[in-house]
């Protein structure tokens, strides 16, 4: 049985209480910007601030705005109390942009749903760590003694150190070379043998990749993996047209296929690896007239729905699978926190591979 959005929308507001990001007295934003936050319409929001209110965790006061009730005012409801934190850093000033973010923590939620355990989100400012965070919010770390599951950050020793010694259950979405961080990725090794190897069976062999940022280690995985689809069909690295990225900005991606155009390099397959960066990547083969899949195969990395709607054909691509990585973080939150033993501290979960309409074969 599906949740009701008003009821979504409570949950989230609350575990932002609970967890102390919303402190007692402090004022909510407007409800205009609450609504496009969250991505719910007017009726839905306030729908959600009437079961806060009866529940006691707010109140309105007429003329003045909505404010955030002191503990003893609050009523106590099937929650158990416990807070599971989705800890994170992003490039997206607003969250909602973030589609990975946005996509695990709606499955982290649904599965901690079962047991009335809330997930908040905690937006780190870029280059902190989460110990520093903590340090500054004046926020105490047992607020998050339930658990905490890292993604898109770089856990430092700090953070462990910190974590360890509370016996706060943690695990990161992403690679760390430190060995006590249990680490859950998605498998862009065989995400990118995958597309080559289709791409090769399609008898391409004027392929240009755009993806990117180099250095980060899922994107040095995917690098691998094409590398090994392009040995087995005889051919090397050097054989394909590859323009980095730093980032997903939409405007690094149209620098890159700018680039790709300006080469004079011909190529009848293009990898594009980024959420926004691929759209820019798009906007720069339309406007210069190409059409896909006719004058080129296209293949979308990191194509998520909320790109995929936006499209006007049906594209080949992959995409990580948000609710399998969800649902294994939350198996070793939940067995760190009943002091089981971690077996396997380093998982992998497949990609999710989307066939399309952009891919042509070469006859």
């Amino acid at each position: 049985m599906s949740i009701p959005k008003y009821s979504q929308a409570a949950e989230q507001i609350k575990e932002l209480i609970i967890s102390g990001q919303l402190k007692a007295g402090e004022k909510l934003p407007p409800e205009r910007d609450l609504c496009i936050a969250n991505d719910i319409s007017r009726i839905t929001l306030r729908a959600a601030l009437d079961l806060l209110e009866k529940d006691g965790y707010i109140r309105r006061e007429q003329g003045r705005g909505t404010f955030i009730s002191s503990e003893s005012g609050r009523k106590q409801n099937g929650n158990s109390g416990k807070i599971v934190a989705m800890v994170f850093s992003s490039f997206h000033e607003r969250v909602e942009e973030s589609f990975f973010t946005m996509g695990v923590f709606r499955a982290l939620r649904d599965i901690f749903t079962d047991d009335g355990t809330c997930v908040c989100m905690i937006q780190l400012k870029k280059g902190a760590s989460f110990a520093e965070h903590i340090k500054e919010s004046g926020i105490s770390e047992d607020s998050y003694k339930d658990g905490i599951i890292f993604s898109s950050y770089e856990i430092q020793p700090a953070d462990v150190e910190m974590l360890e010694q509370k016996k706060i259950p943690f695990c990161l979405l992403g690679k760390s070379s430190l060995p006590s961080v249990p680490q859950i990725n998605a498998d862009h090794f065989g995400e990118a043998y995958g597309v080559m190897k289709k791409i090769l069976e399609l008898n391409h062999r004027q392929i240009a990749i755009i993806d990117g940022p180099e250095g980060k280690a899922y994107i040095d995985d995917r690098i691998r993996g094409y590398k090994q689809a392009l040995k087995e069909a005889g051919m090397s690295w050097k054989d394909i047209l590859f323009f980095p990225t730093n980032s997903w900005e939409k405007e690094l991606g149209i620098e890159a296929a700018g680039k790709l155009l300006g080469s004079g390099r011909k190529f009848t397959a293009l990898i594009s690896g980024g959420d926004y960066s691929s759209l820019g990547v798009l906007q720069v083969l339309w406007r210069n007239g190409l059409r896909i899949p006719e004058d080129s195969s296209f293949v979308f990395i990191n194509l998520f729905p909320e790109i995929a709607s936006c499209l006007h054909q049906n594209f080949t691509g992959t995409l990580p699978d948000m609710k399998k990585l969800a649902a294994e973080a939350a198996e070793i939150i939940r067995s760190r926190a009943q002091g089981k033993l971690i077996l396997n501290m380093n998982r992998i979960v497949p990609v999710l591979h989307f066939e399309g309409e952009t891919c042509k074969l070469i006859k």
